[in-house]
C-alpha cells in the first residue's frame, strides 16, 4: 500500500507512531505497507484518521480530497477559480 506510507511519510511518523494513533498493531501497518489486504474495518479506521477515502487508500482511482482525483494536477483548480472570477 504505497498510499498508506506515503501518507504516514507525509506526517513524519513512524509505523508504531501510526500504530498508537489508530489503536492497530504495527505489524498490520507493516502488511498493509507491502501488500496486505486489510479488513474493511481497518481501512476504515486509516481513512479517518488521514481523512482521506477508504477507495483511494487501498489504490482505486477515486477522488483523494476536495473533489481531486489522485491523477490530476494540483493546479487544475486555480484555472477553474480564475476562469469563474472573470
Amino acid at each position: 500500500m504505497n498510499r498508506l506510507r506515503e501518507l504516514r511519510k507525509a506526517r513524519g511518523m513512524s509505523q508504531d507512531e501510526l500504530a498508537e494513533a489508530t489503536g492497530l498493531w504495527q505489524g498490520t501497518i507493516s502488511r498493509m505497507e507491502n501488500g496486505w489486504s486489510p479488513a474493511a474495518s481497518t481501512v476504515k479506521k486509516l481513512s479517518e484518521y488521514f481523512d482521506v477515502p477508504g477507495e483511494w487508500l487501498m489504490g482505486l482511482d477515486v477522488p483523494a480530497r476536495n473533489g481531486e482525483k489522485d491523477t490530476e494536477p494540483q493546479s487544475v483548480g486555480v484555472a477553474e477559480e480564475t476562469a469563474a472570477v472573470m
